[in-house]
């Protein structure tokens, strides 16, 4: 990228803080310093462009703009090597985008610790009661049945396997919960390998 361009891109995102327009140069210019290498400036670029009253992102593409921003954050900060499951989470109660909540959800769970199971049980909890999240609570008890199963225990998997399966029957996450309840029948004390077998047909015919 020629250097004159790049220049342009900063200034026109340098005198756009604070206004309306705001997000469209910054992503511009996020964008080359990326091209560029030079991701700690793509990343305070767009932090500094969120930090305008929120007012300034009013209707429906105003927002998306934002959204998309809050998505940049963590993206730039796993690029970076550092840890971005907060802003995972700001993304997940801020945007308005459930595609986004898919992504922001799964990408809490991936490569959760058992050590961190306890804080984002805890916070899958508080995010079943959110209403603008209600196009992703299968989502949010499928990963509760994970971080169960991370945590031993099993019989708590089965339940909220069941529930997830009683609530939203055509699910996408519908197999999983499957997949979660054959192995714990396996598992108990009496084996239930016809429960087991059960849920495994289950599974391969909602695929």
């Amino acid at each position: 990228m020629e250097e004159g361009f790049y220049q342009k891109l900063r200034e026109q995102w340098t005198r756009s803080l604070g206004h309306s327009n705001g997000v469209l140069f910054a992503k511009a210019y996020a964008t080359a310093c990326a091209l560029r290498g030079q991701l700690q400036e793509a990343l305070s670029a767009v932090q500094q462009t969120l930090s305008v009253p929120e007012a300034l992102f009013q209707g429906d593409y105003a927002r998306v703009q934002r959204d998309q921003l809050l998505l940049l954050i963590p993206l730039l900060k796993r690029a970076l090597g550092e840890d971005a499951s907060e802003d995972w989470i700001v993304l997940v109660r801020q945007s308005h985008d459930a595609s986004l909540h898919q992504m922001a959800l799964g990408a809490l769970l991936e490569g959760v610790q058992p050590e961190q199971a306890e804080r984002l049980r805890l916070l899958l909890e508080q995010l079943l009661g959110d209403e603008h999240l209600v196009g992703v609570r299968d989502q949010l008890y499928w990963m509760q049945t994970q971080l169960a199963l991370l945590e031993g225990r099993k019989l708590k998997a089965q339940e909220i396997a069941e529930a997830l399966l009683g609530r939203y029957p055509g699910s996408r996450f519908a197999a999983g919960a499957y997949w979660v309840l054959a192995p714990v029948m396996l598992l108990r004390d009496t084996p239930g390998y016809r429960q087991a077998g059960d849920y495994l047909s289950k599974m391969a015919r909602t695929h």
